[in-house]
């Protein structure tokens, strides 16, 4: 637990090994989850990561991006990140979600993904949500 404590914070391992669609981190992450689940021992470190600042690339609107208008190099790679940092972030909250009770401080940010637009985000926030035990309009 100390070492995937240690090494899931290290942003340096948000990169793929081209040998499967994860990266190393969020494999390592979700190993966190299951091995932490019902307790208090990874949220401090889920929560920061779901505090990181996540923003689609500039000049790229998701959703509503012209199909017949190709991204530059530089949109396509940051766009890249970009879809890391949002499975990654859903892994944090199905994480936060494994601890249940001790989750729940992180509640009025994982309500925040319910307003996202993106069905699976809202999926794994309502989820979250319901194994801490909490509804998710906050009431």
């Amino acid at each position: 637990m100390p070492k995937l404590l240690e090494v899931v914070k290290n942003e340096e391992n948000e990169n793929n090994l081209n040998i499967y669609l994860s990266t190393v981190r969020q494999v390592m992450l979700r190993a966190l989850a299951e091995a932490a689940a019902g307790t208090a021992d990874a949220v401090p470190t889920f929560v920061a990561i779901l505090d990181t600042k996540l923003a689609p690339p500039e000049g790229v609107r998701l959703g509503r991006h012209d199909p017949n208008a190709p991204l530059t190099q530089e949109q396509a790679d940051a766009m890249k990140v970009y879809d890391r940092g949002v499975i990654t972030r859903r892994l944090v909250v199905t994480g936060l979600g494994l601890a249940g009770e001790h989750g729940r401080g992180a509640a009025p940010k994982i309500r925040e993904l319910l307003k996202t637009g993106d069905t699976d985000d809202k999926f794994v926030a309502n989820e979250a949500l319901e194994r801490m035990g909490l509804p998710a309009d906050g009431k």
